[in-house]
């Protein structure tokens, strides 16, 4: 419960209203239990798992209450994934930097999706505009993943499959220099923290002790 409370605390009304509309609009028959759970914890923010099953299914263990928080945690994912431009999304719109890695992380599903369905020529179009994104070249990973899926998608060109097997080598190389980097940053960071957090504590239990000694003299 405490990760449902944590992400609807965060979500506008617009996102709210959203979010209901979403999980409306592909319900079945019978009550709509993932809609009652969100009007629960609306009413009552602190209300805990047991008092929540209890209401919706008369039984604080009920193993269908798990299946609806599940259900209603992928919704919630789902609509974090939909909303990264959504306009009334305040937090969304103050880090427009992250938005716009989001939509770029969220076309590769899209490019995906639209691949199951058969439509593989859009997916391809999809591709090749993202490519140009300049902001693809700040995230090597990111860039293999397109490349990689395009990759699958050419079927008659070899000079376009050579080419784009030489981008993803080089960029195989730049990743690998990039995670050692990373990780050498991390690692200073931390050890950075630790420092700081274990002269803070030298310095507080010299100042506790140099106390100690005043009161006994």
């Amino acid at each position: 419960m405490e990760k449902i409370q944590s992400i609807l605390q965060t979500l506008s009304k617009s996102e709210i209203k959203y979010l209901k509309q979403l999980i409306t609009v592909f319900h079945g028959k019978g009550d709509n239990k993932l809609l009652a759970l969100i009007q629960l914890v609306e009413k009552n923010s602190g209300i805990s798992q047991e008092e929540a099953a209890l209401k919706l299914y008369q039984d604080p263990k009920s193993k269908a209450f798990f299946m609806t928080k599940g259900r209603l945690m992928d919704r919630l994912y789902d609509l974090l994934l939909l909303t990264t431009d959504l306009p009334n999304a305040n937090l969304v719109e103050e880090d427009p930097h992250a938005s716009h890695l989001a939509d770029l992380h969220k076309k590769v599903s899209l490019v995906i999706a639209l691949r199951k369905r058969g439509l593989s020529h859009i997916a391809k179009n999809i591709i090749e505009d993202t490519l140009k994104d300049e902001m693809l070249n700040y995230y090597p990973s990111l860039k293999i993943s397109y490349l990689d899926t395009y990759r699958s998608m050419i079927s008659n060109d070899i000079d376009e499959l050579h080419r784009v097997n030489q981008e993803l080598n080089n960029l195989f190389e730049v990743g690998r220099v990039e995670s050692i980097a990373i990780g050498f940053l991390q690692e200073s960071r931390i050890l950075t923290q630790l420092k700081y957090y274990n002269m803070n504590s030298y310095k507080a239990k010299n100042r506790n002790n140099r106390r100690g000694v005043k009161k006994s003299v």
